[in-house]
């Protein structure tokens, strides 16, 4: 169970916003669409430092040569807002050589840039790699401290989480031999399971994994996704 890993595998995007007018319309698809991940850092909005969230424009809108794609949700990615920053309006002067800074749709990522858990760091798999992460700034050292502490909590979550499962299996134990009655069983059982709830709560919210309440229907009776 980890954090902050880059995707081995393309992501293809499965949702089909109908088309909107202003492209921060798209930002709860795209919070749904990348899993509450920052596309660059793999910082989770439920968090991360970078408190704000973006919609990411991969082909710079401020490019002239990419202004019909202002409003385009292939060309859109879910960002932090420190990631948003230091990135800009970013694009290579060599189309055919880049240097690209790589996207989960388009890259592998993990073939660029991969999360190392012993140091907290990101390193760098290739050229395109290497510059992403000094660009990016994903080695500053709030970056690397924010990913450590978090992974130490993580780590400590799953540990609490086993012994609560093994407060459970001896409160059952000792209902079994008698060893206490049903109502203080209750009892117990009642605070374990408090504790649990509390627990996996912030485990998710460590993760990234709280789930998303579903996008709302927008107004007008208008279809949210496209036939």
């Amino acid at each position: 169970m980890s954090v902050f890993l880059y995707p081995k595998t393309k992501l293809t995007r499965k949702l089909r916003p109908r088309r909107f007018k202003r492209y921060q319309s798209y930002k709860r698809f795209l919070q749904t669409e990348f899993s509450r991940l920052c596309v660059y850092c793999r910082f989770p909005d439920t968090r991360g430092p970078s408190s704000i969230y973006a919609v990411d424009h991969y082909r710079p809108k401020a490019n002239p040569r990419f202004t019909a794609l202002t409003n385009d949700y292939f060309n859109l990615f879910y960002c932090c807002a420190a990631c948003n920053s230091w990135k800009g309006n970013y694009w290579p002067d060599d189309e055919k050589s880049g240097p690209y800074i790589p996207n989960p749709c388009d890259h592998e990522m993990a073939a660029h840039i991969v999360f190392d858990k012993a140091t907290g760091e990101v390193k760098a798999m290739s050229p395109w790699g290497e510059y992403t992460r000094d660009y990016l700034h994903l080695n500053d050292r709030g970056m690397v401290e924010f990913r450590r502490t978090t992974m130490h909590a993580i780590k400590l979550c799953t540990e609490e989480e086993i012994r609560l499962s093994s407060r459970v299996t001896k409160a059952k134990t000792k209902l079994r031999r008698g060893e206490i009655d049903r109502d203080r069983y209750e009892k117990v059982m009642l605070l374990i399971e408090s504790q649990q709830e509390t627990n996996r709560s912030y485990l998710q919210e460590l993760l990234g994994t709280k789930p998303l309440e579903a996008i709302p229907a927008s107004k007008g009776g208008l279809p949210m996704f496209a036939p």
